[in-house]
Formats: structure tokens, C-alpha cells, sequence
């Protein structure tokens, strides 16, 4: 064989494959990536977040897709209030130490004490109504 004739040109295929297997590769090329977008869905699953605030700063975070059960927290360490808020609920003050659940798609965070306080919030599943 001369290398004239081993490289690819019009009319020859990179490689020798029949129908069947160009399918089944074909399938697996579209199959690969719906099975990478689940997983990379599943990952949110868990969303979750912490962040130090001063008095007077504010925080916001959006949490994928749909209203989810959302717990926040004022970390038992803070030197201070916060006051967390998630979607469109009634604003809680949190001393430290304490926590509180709620369902929405996004938590807003101030803090509101002279000392700086670490703000936690956890998301689990899709809130069930």
C-alpha cells in the first residue's frame, strides 16, 4: 500500500466502520452528554452557601429552578445578627445560633450588629405544596 492510498481524500472514509457500528457510535455520542446534563441537574440538588458579613452588608444568592426547601442560619460563632430572608417571605433576625426554614428560589442576607456574622443557608429537595 502506498501512502498515497493510506490518506483520507473524497470518496474514502477516515475509518472502515459498517452502518450498524456508525449507529451505535452515532448513539453513544448523543446518549454521553444527556447523561452528563443529569448529573450535572443532580449536583444542584445540594445547594448550599456561607458568607461573613459586617454590619450593614448584604448578601444574595439565586437558587436553581424551583421554590425549594431552604434552611438558613446565623452560625453559634457570629459576633452578631443577621437578618435572612428567603424569596419573597417575611424578613427573620437570626441571633447566633440560630436557624430557620423556609420555601423559595433565592435568600437575601444583612447583617445587622456591629460584630461580623457568618451566614449559612442549606437547600434540600423541590418544596411540595
Amino acid at each position: 500500500m502506498s501512502s498515497r492510498e493510506a490518506v483520507p481524500g473524497p470518496g474514502r472514509p477516515l475509518c472502515a466502520t459498517t452502518g450498524g457500528e456508525a449507529r451505535l457510535i452515532m448513539r453513544g455520542m448523543l446518549i454521553i452528554p444527556m447523561i452528563g446534563a443529569m448529573l450535572a441537574g443532580a449536583a444542584h440538588a445540594g445547594d448550599s452557601g456561607a458568607v461573613t458579613l459586617a454590619n450593614g452588608e448584604t448578601f444574595s444568592a439565586r437558587i436553581n429552578g424551583v421554590y425549594r426547601d431552604i434552611r438558613v442560619c446565623n452560625d453559634t460563632g457570629s459576633a452578631g445578627d443577621i437578618v435572612a430572608t428567603i424569596s419573597r417571605n417575611e424578613p427573620m433576625r437570626l441571633a447566633p445560633g440560630d436557624c430557620r426554614f423556609g420555601h423559595g428560589d433565592r435568600v437575601y442576607f444583612q447583617g445587622v450588629s456591629p460584630g461580623t456574622a457568618r451566614a449559612i443557608y442549606l437547600v434540600s429537595g423541590v418544596h411540595q405544596s
